[in-house]
């Protein structure tokens, strides 16, 4: 059965498992174009480029409507460790207020009185400092109609349990024992906050989605407690990063902050301010909901060593990643442990069989590796069975005949990692493409770990080496054995990529005394991969490093994804019902407020850090909501 690349389907779209722990299925992990690399099916290309279209593409921009270069916004991934969204920007009313640690003070019952103290105060303006999800929430209630100044319904339940945490303040030993008392006080502030009876799902439904995430991992023993280390599983990386870099892309960049008007029951109305940071951070989530109708994804997640992240991901001894372990049957009985590496996706002939060529990788020999073959019936995942053969006409025969007696061997505990699976043609192609062609930025996933970091691209410089017969690479070639069927030629390529990164902390403003902040977070990763070409010098495959040598896995992406169209508002068809209505009365209104209306107001803002004073200047329009 010879190989075709154009006979792929198009892989299911999964969720994209961006900067938080939700599990998406892990995937097979091979270095040629499969179902999960497919362009031609999830891009729309008509064909894989040659060699010498590739030539043509190696300096590609995101370009802006004038046609300059196009930095993608940044902003911070709002760590659900830090509170998420509900994380405040600084002091509300004193410098020794409770709360003032965004990660390991509790203090809930402070968090909200303080924030109706600061509504109370009859003239003057809202602080700037309370939280994106906080001055939303202000808003949203504003346009249900309800009272701002009704406080959450169990103020008072929230501030007995503030008393308990006053207890911790001044003991600085994390025991076991008291660790268990603060989870377990964690999880009385959470039943507590989101108890049928109270009024702040609807009050204050961005503040609590945020602090119900950030409680519900504080309480749980699996997990680090906030603020102390060693004492569970790191999660201080999950966050929404997935929709920022989303919103970078297809989201234009806030001007500057906006004022609106929020009236009192007495007396002139308050000033409310939505700096660029608050703006960001609700374009963040937005895009964080999106449904992902209008993506494509190439590759899988990676979920191998998600606790350890620093052991990297599996490879064998030449430092190429493998593609996941099985136990199979042995001719003279018992079973044997292998882990293996996936080298060839053949197309799918039987509907609910897949096929698989391996190489075993602890059964090298002096004449080379050994080669099986792994059937799978069913969709990937924990309930499909495997089978492995050890001539390819076994194999096909036995999924074409599927109820006729079968000579393959039993399997068990197979184990199929994410990693390794984006392919670098594809990885190649879709960069080249995507920019070169229809201006449109990509967004990767640039670890191979469990750890998800998603980085918009918007800029790739590509060294492309002359092509080079496979026949004449035999003695210099050590991953020869894992080349796709049908190629006749390589080319080795260094591709630089620019891609944007989190601020360390997120900024009320992004031009901070003549410094832009999108510019200075703008960084590029270099990486090495050879391309494979058949006969025709089309594209049909490629290996992570060069010639020498596989690239370490930790080195390469783990996942690329995109938009298939310029899709420049997010499809909230599945998000939660405050975050539609509120993306079209709140969010929407605010940012179009910043692009359209030009900024005639300024706002400085003075904080004290021990002895030295910072200014920072707010420029703003005025927004009528």
């Amino acid at each position: 059965m010879k190989w075709s690349l154009c006979t792929f389907a198009l892989c299911p779209m999964l969720t994209l498992s961006a900067c938080h722990s939700q599990s998406t299925p892990s995937s097979e992990a091979k270095a040629q174009i499969d179902a999960a690399n497919s362009l031609l099916t999830s891009f729309g290309l008509p064909s894989m480029p040659t060699y010498d279209e590739l030539l043509a593409l190696t300096s590609v921009t995101l370009k802006d409507p004038a046609g300059a270069p196009r930095l993608p916004w940044v902003d911070s991934y709002w760590p659900t460790q830090d509170k998420g969204l509900a994380r405040r920007w600084g002091y509300i009313n004193a410098f020794n207020e409770p709360n003032r640690q965004s990660t390991s003070d509790f203090m809930l019952g402070a968090y909200f009185s303080t924030q109706q103290e600061n509504l109370r105060k009859p003239d003057g303006m809202i602080s700037v400092n309370l939280a994106p999800a906080e001055k939303f929430d202000i808003v949203y209630r504003l346009k249900k109609g309800y009272d701002l100044l009704v406080p959450i319904s169990n103020l008072e339940s929230l501030t007995a349990l503030d008393e308990k945490q006053k207890e911790f303040a001044a003991n600085d030993l994390d025991t076991g024992a008291i660790l268990t008392e603060k989870r377990s006080l964690a999880q009385d502030y959470l039943q507590t906050l989101t108890a049928p009876s109270v009024n702040a799902g609807s009050y204050s439904p961005m503040t609590e989605e945020s602090l119900k995430k950030w409680l519900t991992k504080a309480s749980d023993a699996r997990y680090q407690f906030p603020g102390t280390e060693n004492s569970g599983i790191d999660w201080s990386w999950e966050g929404i990063c997935d929709g920022w870099a989303s919103a970078a892309l297809q989201s234009a960049e806030p001007k500057h902050a906006v004022r609106v008007e929020i009236p009192q029951p007495s007396g002139p109305a308050r000033s409310l301010f939505f700096t660029e940071g608050d703006m960001r951070a609700y374009l963040s989530r937005v895009w964080s909901s999106d449904s992902g109708k209008g993506r494509f994804m190439v590759g899988r997640r990676c979920e191998a060593n998600t606790q350890n992240p620093q052991l990297g991901v599996p490879s064998n001894a030449e430092g190429r990643a493998i593609s996941g372990q099985m136990k199979y049957e042995r001719s003279e009985g018992g079973y044997l442990t292998s882990p293996f590496s996936i080298v060839q996706d053949y197309p799918q002939s039987t509907p609910g069989f897949s096929l698989y060529r391996i190489i075993l990788e602890r059964e090298w020999s002096d004449q080379g590796p050994r080669f099986a073959f792994l059937i799978q019936q069913g969709a990937e995942g924990p309930k499909a069975s495997y089978r492995v053969a050890f001539d390819e006409a076994t194999a096909l025969s036995e999924i074409e005949n599927p109820t006729a007696p079968k000579t393959s061997r039993l399997t068990k505990d197979v184990e199929i990692y994410g990693c390794w699976d984006v392919n670098p043609a594809s990885f190649h192609t879709l960069i080249a493409k995507s920019l070169g062609e229809r201006n449109q930025g990509i967004i990767m996933d640039r670890t191979q770990n469990g750890q998800v970091w998603n980085q918009p691209i918007a800029k790739a410089e590509f060294k492309i080496e002359e092509l080079r017969p496979i026949a004449d690479l035999k003695d210099i070639d050590t991953l020869a054995v894992y080349r796709s069927p049908g190629t006749a030629f390589i080319a080795q390529v260094s591709a630089e990529i620019f891609w944007a990164k989190e601020p360390k902390q997120p900024s009320l403003t992004y031009q901070v005394k003549d410094k832009d902040l999108d510019a200075l977070n703008f960084n590029s990763s270099t990486y090495t991969y050879t391309l494979e070409f058949d006969q025709d010098k089309r594209l049909i495959g490629g290996e992570w490093g060069d010639f020498a040598k596989a690239a370490l896995p930790a080195d390469n992406p783990d996942f690329v994804f995109g938009f298939n169209t310029a899709q420049t508002e997010p499809d909230l068809s599945g998000a939660p019902a405050f975050i539609q209505e509120g993306y079209d009365r709140v969010i929407k209104k605010i940012h179009e407020c910043s692009l359209s209306l030009e900024a005639t107001g300024k706002l400085t803002l003075t904080s004290k850090v021990g002895g030295a004073t910072t200014r920072q200047v707010l420029t703003y329009s005025t927004c009528p909501l």
